[in-house]
């Protein structure tokens, strides 16, 4: 049944043109088959006069716990009307989102899903056989795992279909990998006063650098210092419960880091 609605639909391109493509495309994507319905057979014809189009994702640098939207740039000089790519990455460490399109491409719709877990289908295409313009086609949004360790992801393309507004295939769609680099960022030790509680006391938060030993020290003349608190810092940072004796008349607290 799939083989014959294929072949049905190629006979459709090649008497109506791209807008029958299109149609074409709608069905395929419910059925998980564009590819075998575009590419298998005769009936497709590859127009040798275009020239490859191209997609591509630049390498942007973030850091755990963040979230980006990741622009995907189309290139092409060919009258291109619809396309269709899968992306590719790692789910250790990346979490996919929902697409958005800028408004370039008012007259094309955009499509998304995910086959299969770290592979994000895009579809783009005209019911008015527009032609898409080269520059920016799609944000990607990824989120980056909290503890994501620092390092390169790839972010990479498969299976791109891309089909001209004459209705033929056009030349394989060339594809530019880029990444994501996870830098480790340092984060300075910081303490912050609360406001005070009954009694005189206060809440103290000192927040640095997950993973590192920290010391909370007390002092009531900026020379001699106590250590009042060690800990280990997390996401959360550190609380401390504070306060003076009635005899001390001002104190300063500070936080160092422990080697």
């Amino acid at each position: 049944m799939k083989h014959s609605k294929c072949l049905d639909a190629r006979r459709a391109i090649q008497s109506v043109g791209s807008v029958a493509l299109v149609t074409t495309w709608v069905w395929a994507w419910a059925s998980l088959s564009l590819t075998n319905c575009v590419a298998a057979g005769p009936g497709v014809v590859i127009n040798p006069a275009l020239s490859p189009p191209l997609l591509r994702v630049e390498i942007t640098n973030t850091s755990a716990g963040s979230t980006l939207s990741l622009p995907i740039y189309f290139q092409s000089d060919a009258n291109v009307t619809a396309l269709q790519f899968d992306v590719t990455f790692e789910t250790n460490r990346l979490t996919g989102g929902s697409l958005t399109a800028p408004n370039t491409h008012p007259d094309h719709i955009v499509r998304s899903f995910f086959p299969r877990e770290g592979v994000q289908r895009v579809l783009v295409y005209s019911l008015r056989n527009t032609v898409l313009l080269s520059g920016h086609l799609v944000s990607l949004p990824l989120t980056v795992a909290a503890q994501a360790a620092p390092g390169t992801i790839s972010i990479s393309f498969t299976n791109a279909i891309a089909v001209a507004s004459d209705g033929l295939q056009a030349q394989p769609v060339e594809a530019a990998p880029g990444a994501i680099i996870i830098q480790s960022i340092i984060r300075e030790p910081r303490l912050e006063v609360g406001a005070r509680l009954p009694g005189g006391s206060f809440v103290l938060k000192l927040t640095g650098q997950p993973g590192r030993d920290y010391s909370l020290q007390f002092s009531t003349d900026l020379l001699q210092w106590v250590s009042t608190l060690t800990n280990r810092m997390t996401e959360g940072g550190i609380r401390y419960l504070g306060g003076f004796e009635p005899r001390i008349n001002i104190g300063f607290y500070r936080a160092v880091e422990v080697p």
